[in-house]
């Protein structure tokens, strides 16, 4: 099934108050993607027309640096529609009992 998508404008997203100025209530989640060495990738979930929507912005790691969290998108932020689902995840974790087999 194929990702439900749309762009927005800096405008619309500073309108609605994406990254900062979010009302509690449309605010879902704000995790850091990546970072480079002067700024971070984050990506902010918020409630918008009955949806969920997922851009990614850029935010300075030091006072010093000073940047539009959009300032890198020429034609508009691309936007992924979301939707909350359950997923099982297997990792290496530490043996607890030295009963316990291992691989």
């Amino acid at each position: 099934m194929p990702e439900i998508r749309r762009t927005f404008t800096v405008a619309e997203l500073e309108e609605i108050g994406v990254p900062h100025d979010l009302p509690e209530a449309a605010e879902v989640a704000d995790d850091r993607v990546s970072s480079a060495r002067w700024y971070e990738t984050r990506r902010c979930l918020f409630r918008h027309d009955g949806r969920v929507w997922a851009v990614r912005y850029r935010q300075g790691l030091t006072e010093e640096q000073e940047m539009e969290p959009f300032e890198h998108y020429r034609d508009g932020v691309p936007a992924t529609a979301m939707e909350q689902r359950e997923v099982t995840v297997t990792r290496w974790m530490p043996v607890e009992d030295e009963s316990t087999p291992t691989a």
